[in-house]
């Protein structure tokens, strides 16, 4: 939604100063990052990732009292 307002708003911009409407080009769906996203986690070198199992047996460090 906020990018509909953002492109209204860069018309209204534009006609405004009496130049023509160019919005910017469109980007892929949601629905089309996300496919990607799963695809690329259910790969299976993913399963050996470092990352992941780096990030979760790395010792946890206690925050300083305020």
């Amino acid at each position: 939604m906020a990018d509909l307002f953002e492109d209204f708003s860069t018309g209204y911009e534009q006609t405004s100063q009496g130049e023509p409407v160019r919005l910017p080009y469109k980007t892929d769906s949601f629905q089309t990052w996300a496919q990607e996203l799963s695809s690329y986690a259910n790969r299976p070198e993913a399963a050996s990732d470092e990352f992941i199992g780096s990030s979760w047996n790395r010792p946890k460090r206690k925050l300083p009292a305020a």
